[in-house]
């Protein structure tokens, strides 16, 4: 059964919004399709887990920097695009985060939480990881071509996570 559904522009060389689907919410199916007419354009599966999880609480992100969202999903510690690819994971630091955050694997054992906005204000949307009940940590991960300098405080709209429902 359908879980959540994000819209935007998930796809870049494709005009206008699709829309993802976690279409069977407990193994972690996702369908993509367009926005305007419901076309099926891509399906994937989260594989990267090494057991069955609980796909809950993924993330909108405007990670490249375009005017194209990716999708931060968290049973995978990655973030890929409307068609499953993934852009960035967490690779070599998902023990470290593991450690701090906690994270569960269950709807019982709670999952990472994220929020993107962008803090660097370099266009760019910022990754912030979070463990509401069992983590001692707050993780902020952005993209290696960050330069690290200092930027102009531009003002963003409020961000907040509406998926926070424990």
């Amino acid at each position: 059964h359908g879980q959540a559904i994000w819209v935007a522009n998930f796809i870049a060389d494709r005009p206008g919004a699709e829309a993802i689907i976690l279409h069977s919410g407990h193994t972690g199916d996702f369908m993509t399709v367009d926005a305007a007419t419901g076309t099926e354009i891509a399906r994937f599966h989260h594989t990267t887990v090494k057991q069955r999880a609980y796909p809950d609480f993924p993330c909108p992100v405007n990670w490249t920097g375009l005017d194209v969202q990716s999708l931060w999903i968290p049973v995978d510690r990655s973030i890929v695009d409307g068609r499953g690819n993934v852009l960035a994971a967490l690779g070599e630091l998902e023990p470290r985060v593991h450690e701090v955050l906690q994270w569960g694997n269950s709807k019982s054992n709670l999952a990472v939480q994220a929020l993107a906005i962008d803090i660097c204000g370099d266009g760019h949307d910022e990754l912030i990881l979070y463990q509401p009940y069992e983590g001692r940590g707050v993780f902020i991960f952005t993209q290696p071509d960050s330069d690290g300098h200092a930027k102009p405080y531009r003002h963003s709209k409020a961000a907040y996570n509406l998926r926070t429902y424990f």
